[in-house]
């Protein structure tokens, strides 16, 4: 269970459910992975554009994400964003997250 005065929507989990993602709505949208069990979270990116979409690999071991781009050009967040690729582990990410394409729904 999470806490906030946002609408947060579950939207998956990895094959061995030990990772759940939701979506919290806002205006700014950033990634967070937290502990299950002590409820400690980490930011798992922190630059001024917004992240958001997660889909976890089976594995656990592999994340990809939707962030917006620095200048929209279609005006709408969804089509406006650009896929990211980063590996993931018990601590966060495990590198710097690579962009692989311009689109959405990873």
């Amino acid at each position: 269970m999470t806490s906030g005065h946002t609408e947060e929507t579950p939207e998956g989990t990895s094959a061995d459910g030990s990772i759940v993602n939701f979506q919290q709505g806002a205006d700014e949208a950033k990634l967070w992975l937290i502990d299950p069990v002590t409820m400690v979270g980490r930011q798992l990116a922190s630059d001024a554009l917004s992240d958001f979409a997660p889909v976890v690999s089976a594995d656990g071991r592999t994340l990809v994400f939707q962030r917006s781009e620095p200048s929209p050009s279609q005006g709408y967040r969804i089509l406006d964003s650009q896929l990211f690729v980063a590996g993931l582990g018990n601590g966060g990410l495990t590198g710097a997250a690579r962009l692989v394409a311009t689109g959405f729904a990873g």
